[in-house]
């Protein structure tokens, strides 16, 4: 008779569990999962706030081996209350893959005074950034979460490629699959380009390796998160950009318009991507500084102007309609628009 190992019925939860029984078919110990279901487990969509807390499934496991429904359980540690009732004993505590939070905000990052986190590592990284954030505690796990993104509930994504129980790529890949195109950051402590371009190739639209500051963390989602102001003119993909004739592959670093071949330095081609994720909208030269130089410098130096001459005539020299655009006194404008 095989040991009968009891969890909750989330993805996350049956993933942990699974993994336990297949430790245990190793020492060559038969197991099987039984989900134990409460009044808020995914099977009702009951939240767990109204009706107690991740609490509720450890009283609920607990009843199931008194009562002799299973002969053991897995669930998060940092649930597990430290009085047990009787006869009942934690016999392991096994490692679990780090755990990553999603992160989204709805219009300008800048404007954003209350934040959502389920990690308290997290919650002090944001307000060690900014004292003024109001940090609140995220409801729902991994589940509720990508329900929330399907539903169309996140600007952008921050993905942890190591997540528990799945490769943060696999959820990417599946999001860009079902025709998904929300923006998304990858983190990762892989570093090797090959990493970094199989993240991209997956659908992300930027990697950000660690350790990193909080700072660069924000600097990136609100660049990518500024592709929300896209015009019809302007199709974005997780690997392209593409405005009218003009063809830009973020992987390959090729530009094309038309039948002509454009070759680009590295900060004209930043500048390029910056321009076109933000067709017909003003960039100050001061944005372009920060963006491009990610430094502060001289806002009165001609650096910029001498970039975008450079950029405009590679770009638009030979052709009728002029995308890069000056307006005086503000500075520069991808134009589409007709």
């Amino acid at each position: 008779m095989s040991l009968r190992i009891g969890t909750r019925g989330s993805a996350l939860a049956l993933a942990q569990t699974k993994k336990v029984v297949g430790m245990l078919a190793d020492r060559g110990i038969e197991a099987e999962v039984v989900t134990v279901t409460t009044a808020g487990d995914t099977a009702t969509g009951v939240p767990l706030h109204a009706i107690g807390g991740q609490g509720v499934f450890v009283r609920a496991l607990d009843d199931a081996i008194l009562r002799g429904e299973i002969d053991a359980a897995v669930h998060s540690m940092k649930d597990i209350p430290a009085e047990r009732p009787a006869g009942l004993v934690c016999p392991a505590v096994l490692e679990r893959d780090s755990p990553a939070d999603f992160l989204a905000h709805e219009g300008p990052l800048e404007a954003v005074r209350i934040v959502g986190s389920s990690s308290t590592r997290r919650r002090a990284q944001l307000l060690r950034d900014d004292p003024a954030l109001s940090v609140e505690q995220l409801r729902g796990n991994v589940d509720t979460r990508v329900r929330k993104l399907r539903e169309g509930r996140y600007d952008a994504i921050v993905l942890d490629i190591m997540l528990p129980g799945i490769d943060g790529l696999t959820v990417l890949k599946h999001l860009r699959n079902s025709g998904d195109l929300t923006p998304v950051l990858v983190l990762s402590a892989k570093i090797a380009v090959d990493d970094r371009v199989s993240g991209l190739q997956s659908g992300a639209d930027d990697y950000l390796t660690k350790p990193f500051s909080f700072s660069e963390l924000s600097a990136r989602l609100h660049a990518i998160t500024r592709r929300t102001a896209a015009t019809p003119q302007t199709v974005k993909t997780a690997t392209s950009l593409n405005a009218g004739d003009l063809h830009v592959d973020l992987l390959r670093r090729t530009v094309v318009r038309g039948e002509k071949k454009i070759d680009l330095q590295p900060r004209e081609f930043a500048l390029l991507d910056l321009l076109m994720r933000n067709p017909n909208r003003p960039l100050t030269k001061t944005l372009i500084l920060e963006r491009i130089w990610n430094f502060d410098l001289d806002p009165q130096t001609n650096i910029v102007d001498v970039l975008v001459c450079r950029l405009r005539n590679k770009i638009d020299a030979g052709f009728d309609k002029k995308l890069i655009q000056t307006l005086r006194g503000v500075g520069y404008v991808f134009r589409t628009e007709q």
